[in-house]
């Protein structure tokens, strides 16, 4: 059973996976612009899976 989160691990919980959203379009934007070389592959739609993790 998943542990219940209250309302400070709930904030934080979103406030982390907005974080991980927030890097990802930025690292997707500079790919689109040759400034990260190689292959990028963005996890957009997995970030609470990623967050949820660490719980």
């Amino acid at each position: 059973m998943a542990p219940k989160f209250g309302k400070d691990e709930d904030l934080h919980a979103y406030r982390e996976v907005l974080l991980i959203r927030r890097f990802e379009e930025k690292a997707g934007q500079l790919y689109c612009m040759s400034l990260i070389r190689g292959f990028y592959h963005l996890y957009i739609g997995g970030r609470p899976s990623s967050s949820a993790c660490r719980w």
